[in-house]
């Protein structure tokens, strides 16, 4: 039986964070069951070091006041968080803690950069869903 991830991977105050964290957190759980070869293609059943790097990197950008993101896996094993709010679609998908591929457009911009560091840009990207 999955050892839920809300309970070990969230603290009071992340859930407190954002009122989506801990839902995301029940529903990356649920990913976390998926069997190999779960798209027919050869998929990679996703991993719980997967999971808790996105609701890192969801901590570490997000704000009290971004929407819930919707979250897919990803075939190769990891996962991507995904908004299309406010005319920007944006979808990031983390490839490890250090490693995370996002696609940004919106009427005035486009970009698909994978970041290794720094994530002030992606912040900046994730504050203009809000509005």
């Amino acid at each position: 039986m999955l050892r839920r991830l809300a309970p070990a991977l969230l603290t009071d105050q992340e859930r407190q964070y954002a009122p989506w964290l801990a839902d995301v957190a029940a529903g990356i759980d649920e990913l976390l069951g998926l069997e190999a070869n779960w798209d027919s293609y050869g998929a990679i059943t996703p991993t719980r070091v997967a999971a808790g790097a996105l609701l890192e990197i969801l901590i570490e950008v997000t704000s009290p006041n971004t929407p819930r993101p919707v979250i897919v896996p990803s075939p190769a094993g990891h996962f991507q968080a995904e908004w299309h709010e406010n005319g920007i679609d944006l979808e990031i998908e983390v490839i490890s803690r250090t490693q995370i591929d996002v696609l940004f457009e919106s009427a005035a911009d486009s970009w698909n950069l994978v970041f290794k560091g720094d994530l002030s840009l992606l912040v900046e990207a994730v504050d203009q869903l809000s509005g």
